[in-house]
């Protein structure tokens, strides 16, 4: 008897701790998923890589505080360019939700004919002060020119890297409105192209000369705008923009070359085309 009764008072006790235990356990795993669901709305902080839980603690709220009152967007990438943390500028910039931007590449972001020159800065920001331009799509479809600053970060012994993204649509529009203004008070005519031979730019002249408006030649090919032929073999002379676009350099056309307008009428004319670069080179 005394044997049943210890057994069914051991049963009891263990019965009791599991109990416990398993309350226990179900107050932790609802911390956790309150936890989890404030990283994934942004309320908090955090990401996970592999085994790693990245977060932002409470001695670093100043800072925070601080980031996200800059007129700059601000990340942290780990080395393979993850986006660790970012601020809402950032999400603005790239007009990507801020949850959606977190653990993604920054490279996804990127326009693709930039990709090399954000893998150079990139790379380099990893060891030491990388800074330059590179083109941005957003979720929208808006391209967007952004100055990239990559410094290497190193806290609680992980090596990361800092961004600070400062938008250049501004400048550049400031630098295009300076630039058409130059090229619209020259006597020559000019015609100015995109990388892919779109036209962009007629001063007056070049309007009058080839009988189509500003308005009239944006977004068409230059080969349609400035159609050239040689004047004794009436056959079409080589593109000087097209050529240019192909190697970099800067050329001329060919002797005896005739403009064909846009009403039919033809004109000698003599042309230069050259590139115009970035700061990167570009």
């Amino acid at each position: 008897m005394e044997k049943k009764n210890a057994l069914a008072s051991e049963t009891r006790w263990t019965k009791t701790a599991l109990l416990k235990e398993n309350a226990e356990l179900q107050a932790r795993l609802g911390e956790m998923e309150d936890t989890l669901r404030a990283i994934k709305s942004g309320a908090v902080d955090a990401l996970f890589l592999g085994n790693q839980v990245f977060s932002l603690q409470g001695v670093e709220t100043p800072y925070r505080l601080l980031v996200e009152s800059m007129n700059e967007g601000a990340a942290t990438l780990a080395l393979d360019g993850t986006i660790l943390y970012c601020n809402q500028r950032l999400s603005t910039l790239l007009d990507i939700p801020l949850n959606l931007l977190i653990g993604s590449q920054l490279r996804q972001h990127v326009r693709t004919s930039e990709c090399s020159s954000f893998e150079e800065l990139f790379t380099q920001g990893r060891e030491g002060l990388s800074k330059g331009e590179c083109v941005f799509h957003t979720e929208g479809g808006v391209t967007r020119p952004i100055q990239c600053s990559f410094s290497p970060l190193e806290a609680r012994g992980v090596r990361t890297v800092s961004l600070v993204a400062t938008d250049l649509t501004d400048r550049k529009l400031a630098e295009q409105a300076r630039f058409a203004s130059t090229l619209s008070s020259i006597g020559d005519a000019v015609v100015a192209t995109d990388l892919n031979g779109t036209i962009t730019f007629l001063n007056t002249v070049a309007e009058n000369l080839t009988g189509w408006t500003l308005a009239e030649s944006l977004t068409k090919p230059a080969g349609e705008i400035f159609t050239v032929i040689n004047e004794q073999t009436r056959a079409a002379a080589a593109n000087p923009i097209a050529r240019v676009l192909k190697t970099g350099t800067a050329t001329r056309l060919e002797e005896h070359a005739l403009l064909i307008r846009k009403d039919g009428g033809e004109i000698p004319i003599d042309d230069s085309a050259a590139p115009i670069f970035n700061q990167g080179g570009n």
